[in-house]
């Protein structure tokens, strides 16, 4: 436990500021690398007989060999005339061995840095010295990013700047007028301003002060991506984890009540009113997203090998979580998921504070139209905020611990 703090802060940076390295036409991510590394390192010291990393080897052989049998000979879906009106969001899906074995690996490494950090914290008898180096490190990532997607958004030479740091194109046609700062994608750094900015308010082991200059630097960088998947999510996490004594108080109110409402509804018609072109845009891009999702179910269910184990680790966008696991490992995997994660929410819930609810609320809400679990960002942030904070012993009664 001494190293991992260290190793998750250095993980928080590298995926936050660290620019990809172009190997052809190809990107590395320095971050990956450090992954697999302190990873792998903990899990050797966890089982110096190596006993215990036998599941990890059997996973990994199951999933490589899942990702060659079923996309060696999974359908190249680009030869579809009805696949061709989507494509243009698309890279070439045929079967790339050393890249689907890449990405494969880079998703284990992930889900085993999850369980090394989960099972650290969960046995750890005083956390809050790791807390607070893991908050002071979130604050300062999430001051310095939404420092950027401000500078970015106000000016034309800082945002050229940092596309060719980054490797990105500021003028893209799709995301003009939106900051992307040190990220990939107005998209990534949308989602990783609000889950970080929730998150980082959870973190009681360092002062108010910094946790709402973070918070507020996030919500500044969020307003500059013009993500409105995760304005929305934020609102919703935010709405459904306030406090049972402030809602009862507010209910009560008929007054308080009214004007609440009334305020809301006035600020939402506002809006509405001033971002109507932006708001038609997204609805028609809602609508769009279902094109590709009704192409996947179709070549999947023509196969009932793909319909169960998928088309393997290919390029393909899905924009919803739930459905870029589907396509990877099929009925099973999301199957699997499935049963993992609603385990998972009602076993922990209850031990949860607001914040760490607030940002499990926030992520299940983005995924029902981003790919957001598959954002280095976003695996990061799990890393280093939302699975310490949802693992760590409340230092609270059991009655605050629930409330």
């Amino acid at each position: 436990m001494s190293y991992l703090p260290t190793a998750l802060t250095i993980q928080l940076f590298l995926t936050f500021f660290a620019p990809p390295i172009a190997v052809g036409p190809r990107l590395l991510f320095v971050s990956d690398f450090w992954c697999l590394l302190w990873t792998g390192a903990l899990l050797f010291v966890e089982h110096r007989r190596l006993k215990g990393i036998y599941p990890f080897l059997a996973a990994t052989a199951a999933l490589v060999a899942v990702s060659y049998v079923h996309g060696a000979y999974r359908p190249f879906l680009r030869d579809t005339l009805k696949y061709k009106d989507y494509f243009f969001l698309f890279e070439d899906d045929t079967f790339q061995g050393g890249r689907e074995l890449i990405v494969a690996v880079r998703f284990l490494s992930w889900l085993w840095a999850g369980r090394v950090v989960a099972a650290a914290f969960a046995r750890e008898k005083d956390a809050r010295p790791a807390l607070r180096s893991l908050g002071l490190a979130l604050a300062a990532c999430l001051v310095l990013s939404g420092a950027l997607l401000a500078l970015a958004k106000g000016s034309h030479g800082v945002e050229a700047l940092l596309g060719r740091i980054y490797g990105y194109d500021p003028n893209y046609e799709y995301w003009r007028g939106r900051a992307y700062g040190a990220f990939r994608s107005p998209l990534e750094a949308g989602v990783s301003m609000g889950l970080g900015g929730l998150a980082l308010l959870g973190f009681r082991e360092i002062s108010l002060r910094a946790r709402l200059a973070g918070a507020a630097l996030a919500g500044v960088g969020l307003a500059c991506t013009k993500t409105l998947t995760t304005v929305v999510a934020a609102v919703i996490a935010i709405v459904l984890t306030l406090s049972r004594k402030y809602r009862r108080r507010l209910l009560k109110r008929d007054r308080t009540a009214m004007l609440t409402a009334a305020v809301g509804l006035v600020a939402i018609a506002v809006a509405v009113w001033l971002g109507r072109e932006r708001l038609a845009t997204k609805l028609l891009d809602v609508k769009f997203r279902w094109g590709p999702w009704v192409v996947y179910w179709e070549a999947a269910a023509k196969r009932p090998d793909l319909l169960l184990f998928g088309f393997g680790m290919a390029p393909y966008h899905t924009d919803n979580f739930f459905v870029w696991v589907f396509t990877r490992t099929g009925l099973v995997g999301l199957g699997a998921f499935l049963v993992w994660g609603w385990r998972t929410l009602v076993r922990g819930w209850d031990s949860w504070d607001r914040a760490a609810k607030a940002s499990v609320v926030f992520l299940l809400v983005g995924t029902a139209m981003l790919d957001v679990l598959i954002y280095r960002n976003v695996v990061a942030l799990l890393l280093a905020a939302l699975i310490p904070l949802m693992a760590r012993r409340s230092q609270d009664s059991p009655r605050r611990a629930g409330r």
